[in-house]
């Protein structure tokens, strides 16, 4: 097995970078690093100390070994090539993503569940990219699907393209690219319904009674929101769902943005979701504790590049609806246990859901 160091820990979340060569660690750092140290001080100590690392000895967890081993049996035995050099990421111990190095170029990257469910997603992932393959973008790029299958009965496993040379977003900021990228991917493929129709209107109408996390007032005053608004006819389309900057990277080549991880992506999604997973989730993820008022003035902010969305998918709603349907996607998110149940996150998670839910009702109260 090639030499790895794991930073900043060795349990998870986890990220494994190889220190045989110095290009494939830099490359490893610079796609993961601004997550895991934001300071460019601990990065530069990083390059600098990386001879250093090779004279470490990485005390990892028995599992972890085992599912490192079983990558690179993987990689091996589906490239068929020796001069590999890889960089890992385990976000917990159901998951790990794979940056593969060869010659000093990344050749792509793998995606790896370890879990029936995951592999569940993981095919919904090769379901969708497999469509948006027949459809030709303007204004961003999806990665290719290369290979995929399951090993041994343990895991299941794709291989996807990715850009040979990219950057990283440096400003989160929502913008007209972003706004523009949403719109296309939306449009891409519609259907016009009764918003009653939807997936996630029937979702979130069949769990209201049951959630714990509004009071009965609460509850009471969002179904008749919802009974109100079940007729509107609304376009239901594609969405990433899980459309955040660092998903994104930009092809230098091509100059297009790269978007990523699409294994929670909907075929019929409500239009707005994208735009403010971007402004709303994003913030959240990025500082937990955020009070109602900060993310009011966030969506007041970009109040400009949410009419600039509608425009673009040609939908002529109040606002009144934009806040309904506002209501529907932080319902959605409280109600989707898999964003909130990370063992490595829990307390972050915590105290993110509960801005979440203090937005939610701040809006429902209005």
């Amino acid at each position: 097995m090639k030499k790895r160091i794991a930073l900043p820990s060795n349990s998870y979340p986890c990220y494994l970078f190889s220190i045989s060569n110095f290009n494939v660690f830099k490359m490893g750092l610079k796609l993961y690093g601004d997550f895991t140290w934001k300071s460019k001080v601990k990065k530069m100590f990083l390059y600098i100390s990386m001879p250093l690392l090779r004279y470490l000895k990485s005390n990892l967890r028995k599992e972890i070994q085992e599912k490192v081993f079983l990558i690179d049996e993987i990689i091996k035995k589906e490239i068929k090539n020796n001069s590999y050099d890889i960089n890992l990421y385990f976000p917990s111990e159901k998951k790990a993503v794979v940056q593969i190095i060869n010659h000093n170029k990344v050749f792509g990257f793998m995606k790896i569940s370890f879990d029936k469910k995951g592999s569940e997603l993981l095919k919904s992932e090769i379901k969708i990219l497999n469509l948006l393959k027949k459809m030709n973008f303007n204004s961003f790029e999806v990665p290719e699907v290369i290979k995929y299958g399951e090993y041994n009965n343990k895991l299941f496993f794709i291989f996807l393209t990715s850009p040979e040379k990219y950057s990283l977003l440096r400003n989160y900021e929502l913008n007209e690219e972003i706004v523009k990228i949403s719109a296309e991917l939306f449009l891409s493929k519609t259907d016009m319904k009764e918003l009653g129709e939807s997936y996630l209107y029937k979702k979130i109408e069949k769990n209201l009674q049951k959630v714990k996390f509004l009071n009965e007032k609460e509850r009471e005053k969002l179904l008749k929101e919802m009974e109100e608004n079940k007729n509107i006819l609304i376009p239901l389309g594609i969405v990433h769902y899980d459309f955040k900057p660092w998903n994104f990277v930009r092809n230098l080549k091509t100059s297009k943005l790269f978007l990523f991880d699409w294994e929670d992506a909907r075929l019929e999604g409500l239009p707005l979701w994208d735009i403010f997973a971007y402004i709303i989730f994003t913030y959240v993820s990025l500082f937990n504790k955020v009070s109602p008022e900060t993310l009011l003035g966030k969506l007041k902010k970009f109040y400009f590049f949410i009419n600039i969305y509608l425009g673009m998918v040609r939908l002529n709603i109040s606002d009144e609806i934009i806040l309904f349907i506002l209501k529907l996607y932080l319902m959605e998110l409280l109600l989707d246990d898999s964003l909130w149940n990370r063992r490595e996150r829990d307390e972050k998670s915590r105290i993110s859901k509960l801005s979440l839910l203090r937005f939610l009702k701040t809006l429902i109260d209005k």
